[in-house]
């Protein structure tokens, strides 16, 4: 039953009858609108569980588990290296990051990125990143974490690409590997230093477009190409 409803409860495990957050409540009851005997999901750490709305009262809402799964384990893994941007950029790309099916997304302090990241950004924008993942009705949460430098960037994926835009020689990915790490820089780049690191970590610099386009309009668009082609099937 894909395009339901989706809420996200900060528990492990689902019990067979769930009382919603507050937040979560205020959501399915005064946004969405939902009554009693609609369908929803609910998304915890491990499962993701569809439910039943019992009862609505003014601070909870009662819902009655219908079925539930654990996240799937797939083979075809993506895992994205942001470099920090302002948190309006951040917002954006995080939440598009969720909805392309990322597996992981880990936030990367740069020499030209901004350095400032509190524990309260990281969980909005785990809240973020979540929310998008709902919305593409995944059958799995990604992760988030935060590495404080490109040299500390420990790797073992089959495929490492970075989206370098000084790279003279333009070239179309039309193969993938099942699993990909790929690398997007702030707005400020990365310095020669990074790139050097980067390249000796394995990671290749390319870049199909011309132009330099804006890191938060890079990030979208490497990542859903990355997808499209893991979707597609098409692999080395």
């Amino acid at each position: 039953m894909s395009g339901l409803a989706s809420v996200y409860e900060d528990v492990d495990r689902l019990s067979k009858e769930i009382l919603l957050s507050y937040e979560n409540t205020h959501y399915v009851k005064n946004v969405l609108r939902k009554k009693v005997g609609d369908n929803l999901y609910v998304y915890s750490k491990l499962e993701k569980g569809l439910y039943n709305i019992k009862s609505i009262k003014k601070k909870f809402i009662l819902c009655e588990r219908i079925e539930v799964k654990q996240y799937e384990v797939s083979e075809k893994i993506i895992k994205v290296y942001q470099g920090n941007m302002k948190r309006e950029y951040m917002d954006f790309v995080i939440e598009k990051y969720g909805e392309l099916g990322v597996y992981e997304v880990i936030i990367v302090l740069t020499e030209y990125s901004i350095k400032n990241v509190t524990e309260k950004k990281l969980l909005r924008y785990k809240k973020l990143l979540i929310n998008g993942a709902m919305q593409a009705d995944l059958n799995f949460l990604p992760k988030l974490s935060l590495c404080e430098s490109v040299f500390n960037i420990n790797d073992n994926s089959a495929m490492k690409l970075c989206f370098y835009e000084k790279v003279e020689k333009k070239k179309f990915i039309n193969k993938i590997e099942k699993t990909v790490s790929i690398f997007i820089g702030p707005e400020g780049g990365l310095s020669d230093n990074e790139v050097t690191a980067l390249k000796e970590q394995g990671f290749v610099l390319i870049s199909p477009l011309k132009g330099v386009i804006k890191a938060e309009t890079a990030a979208v668009v490497f990542a859903g190409m990355v997808r499209s082609l893991m979707d597609c099937n098409e692999f080395v």
